[in-house]
């Protein structure tokens, strides 16, 4: 009897089988060359084979590598591919490497970090991880014996000075600046340089700045400290500063060797010395005084800046009020664009108690050239321009009236009830 479907059910389960058959494998294999006797500042190979069952379609991804004590650098395949049998089963890859350069003697140890390889029959990059192993580091013998702190493939140093002004005064300070750069080091092994000859000038160290150097990839690849040293004649002449040096080990070459800067000569100028320098106390007093006057200034500046803006609108306030300001805002009014008698009318109602132009208390002649003047604003053919070269001068004639400005109006209407006044 023949199950319909069976065939095809069977296929189904053979792929489903084989794609779990046919999945890509990965493994990584890490080793140290050297393996033993390691020490500090011996240039070390740290290798790691990316193997696969398949093949590899592309370029592993290696993610940048730090190891507390020493420099690391990537160094990549350099085309070194693989073939290798392991537990009977063939697989191929490459050989990846990092260059470890362990400075402080004790125990490295090399984190687990993670790799991502996209390899075939898989569509995604498959993630695997490195195993964290530690390896001992033995010291240098004649490093221990000279107390030497930096080990590095090459030093350079190098020096210069800043003044205050054009050259060197006395009483002003002058500051050595020295550079130290080691490569191939760490940047918090360098140590300070020391005398190597007695100078005339004593200096004050300043704090150091101290910082890694990196290539174009960032990775460090060496260290930076830069030194500054203070120095302060009070006296005119020729300062000799003394040579610095610096004692290091060169781990290409595996010996000490020392950096020297040279003395360096200085040519004092006379100038102020520090007692030449100090304020009479007269000034002193000046000085304090105008420092005390800006204090009290700033702090009462919100106070002072509210009562002057009361003031100022105050006081335009009572000009916008007067005659003179409603005379110069009825003409302003005249000269813009568009004319306007709003001002006009105002000024004579303010200024002479009256509500209408014909019952102004000003000379017949001068109100009735005043109503011939806005009539010919309002005319069948206008002369804006004759009006307004006809009213101006007769605003600025205007004149209050003496008793609207001290009494009643005459317009009030009589007490309704004559008994009680």
């Amino acid at each position: 009897m023949r199950v319909p479907g069976k065939p095809v059910l069977a296929a189904i389960l053979v792929s489903h089988l084989a794609g779990h058959t046919l999945a890509a494998e990965v493994r990584i294999e890490t080793r140290l060359v050297p393996d033993a006797d390691i020490r500090s500042g011996q240039s070390v190979s740290y290798e790691v084979d990316v193997l696969t069952d398949t093949w590899l379609t592309g370029t592993p991804e290696f993610r940048p590598l730090e190891v507390a004590g020493a420099l690391v650098s990537f160094q990549g395949s350099q085309g070194r591919s693989i073939q290798r049998t392991i537990e009977g089963k063939r697989y191929f890859g490459v050989t990846y490497s990092y260059r470890l350069i362990p400075l402080d003697p004790g125990v490295t140890t090399l984190p687990s970090f993670r790799i991502k390889a996209p390899v075939g029959q898989e569509d995604a990059p498959v993630a695997v991880t490195t195993p964290e192993r530690s390896f001992a580091v033995q010291p240098l013998p004649a490093v221990e014996s000279a107390d030497i702190s930096l080990l590095a493939a090459d030093v350079q140093l190098s020096q210069s000075l800043s003044t205050t002004g054009g050259g060197i005064a006395a009483g002003h300070p002058v500051v050595r600046e020295i550079r130290v750069r080691a490569h191939q080091a760490l940047a918090l092994s360098i140590p300070p340089l020391t005398s190597s000859s007695s100078g005339e000038a004593v200096g004050t160290r300043l704090p150091a700045d101290i910082r890694p150097i990196t290539d174009e990839g960032g990775s460090i690849t060496g260290g930076e400290r830069i030194e500054r040293i203070r120095y302060s004649p009070d006296q005119a002449g020729t300062y000799r500063l003394p040579a610095l040096s610096l004692t290091w080990w060169d781990i290409d070459d595996d010996r000490i060797r020392q950096s020297t800067l040279p003395a360096l000569p200085i040519e004092v100028l006379p100038g102020a010395g520090p007692s030449e320098t100090r304020f009479p106390t007269s000034w002193l007093l000046v000085i304090l005084a105008a420092g005390a006057s800006m204090a009290i200034l700033t702090g009462y500046r919100r106070t002072i800046r509210s009562r002057t803006g009361h003031l100022i609108r105050r006081v335009r306030r009572r000009w916008l009020n007067s005659l003179p300001g409603q005379k110069q805002a009825a003409i302003r009014q005249l000269r813009g664009t568009p004319r306007e008698l709003t001002e006009l009318f105002r000024l004579a109602d303010k200024r002479t108690g009256a509500h209408s132009l014909r019952g102004c208390p000003q000379e017949s002649r001068q109100r009735e050239a005043l109503m011939t003047g806005i009539a010919e604003y309002y005319a069948p053919r206008p002369e804006p321009e004759t009006s307004t070269r006809r009213l101006i001068p007769l605003i600025r004639k205007i004149k209050s009236d003496p008793r609207t400005d001290r009494g009643p109006r005459p317009a009030q209407l009589p007490p309704l009830n004559p008994r009680q006044r």
